[in-house]
């Protein structure tokens, strides 16, 4: 038997999802696959994708909020972020090399590609994780509503602020401009 929780409306995709409760009274939230003909559009079928998966019983299947997920450590954050800068580089190195030493072009392309791979498949998963957060708990709409907020709510917002906070994704942006403007000065110059 399947029960909707939650709908798509205004074009947003809300926190509930369809969910799939077995006579055993035990809900598992669909996570990448259909296990009905009840999904009306990509909306619902992409709510179900951010959401992920839990297991709950019948009683708590309202609130099917896994574990708020814990800030990735700082040698991490800061690797990604020196792979993302040095991808860049590599990408604006292509110029010099182009016109200096061609044997170096082919080999810096590829650092750049599989550097930018590695770096965006990261900032995918960081996505990936902050929206299932907001989804998972709701957050957003509790704070228009005015609704109290639980330790979990807290919680779910903390890890979302320090998250945002930790992250050097606006010094890569920077990096990203700066060297670029410096690629175009150097192709003029040389």
């Amino acid at each position: 038997m399947v029960t909707r929780i939650g709908e798509v409306a205004n074009s947003q995709v809300l926190p509930r999802y369809e969910r799939d409760v077995s006579d055993e009274g035990v809900a598992d939230c669909t996570r990448g696959r259909v296990r009905s003909s009840n999904l009306s559009t990509s909306k619902s079928f992409l709510a179900i994708l951010l959401v992920g998966g839990c297991q709950k019983t019948n009683a708590a299947a309202h609130n099917c909020m896994a574990a708020v997920p814990k800030i990735i450590p700082k040698p991490v954050i800061i690797g990604f972020f020196l792979l993302g800068v040095l991808s860049s580089v590599a990408f604006r190195l292509i110029i010099i090399f182009q016109k200096t030493n061609p044997g170096w072009v082919r080999p810096t392309w590829y650092f750049g590609v599989l550097g930018y791979m590695a770096f965006f498949i990261y900032r995918y998963y960081i996505s990936l994780r902050r929206k299932r957060v907001v989804a998972e708990s709701g957050i957003i709409e509790k704070l228009r509503s005015g609704a109290v907020l639980s330790a979990e709510d807290r919680e779910a917002a903390l890890y979302l602020l320090i998250s945002i906070q930790k992250s050097r994704e606006d010094w890569n942006y920077l990096a990203i401009f700066i060297l670029s403007a410096a690629a175009m000065a150097i192709d003029w110059c040389l």
